[in-house]
């Protein structure tokens, strides 16, 4: 289970269950906050100089930064990550906003070190194409850099069943593409 402490609207501590480490909409990163992926294993910080930067933890290697003077970084409820400085204005966006006003949309960092936006349905919006290329990429969902993996499937009703292969990056996407079709090839007939 991951718990950090964000600031937002009302300054709360968040726990969070998921696949990689995620902070909601109206949530900001304040200087030498960070955010962390769910391995542990990278993170993104509001660095003191301005710059929001994704580290790789075990050599402090970067992968991305914005190369802006930012005070502090915000996911909006309109999808919109940005960085402003010191009077309010902005200095860095990812440019996805302009989305209705909703509070689920999630900045994260994924356990190969992409930043990335979630919308209101766990799609990715943005991410910041910068994967740590060391890391593995099984169990990584592919839209978020993993690798594609064959899964058996049973497709068809008795007595014309036969078996195929989906790929995908994970059980889950798996799952979803295989639908209604089960995983698991076919028993004898």
């Amino acid at each position: 289970m991951k718990v950090f402490k964000v600031l937002s609207i009302l300054a709360a501590t968040i726990t969070l269950h998921c696949q990689a480490a995620v902070i909601p909409a109206n949530s900001t990163l304040q200087v030498n906050q960070t955010l962390d992926s769910d391995n542990g294993n990278y993170f993104l910080v509001q660095q003191g100089d301005g710059n929001l930067v994704s580290y790789r933890k075990s050599d402090m290697k970067p992968l991305w930064a914005t190369y802006a003077n930012g005070a502090y970084t915000a996911i909006q409820q309109d999808g919109n990550l940005v960085q402003y400085n010191n009077a309010g204005a902005a200095v860095w966006a990812s440019n996805t906003g302009g989305h209705a006003a909703n509070p689920n949309f999630k900045l994260g960092v994924a356990n190969n070190g992409l930043v990335y936006i979630l919308d209101e349905g766990n799609r990715v919006i943005w991410h910041n194409k910068s994967i740590d290329p060391s890391a593995p990429t099984t169990g990584i969902p592919c839209q978020l850099g993993g690798q594609q993996i064959p899964f058996g499937v049973c497709r068809g009703f008795p007595p014309f069943r036969y078996s195929s292969i989906v790929y995908a990056c994970t059980l889950q996407e798996a799952l979803a593409r295989s639908a209604p079709s089960t995983l698991g090839m076919c028993p004898p007939n």
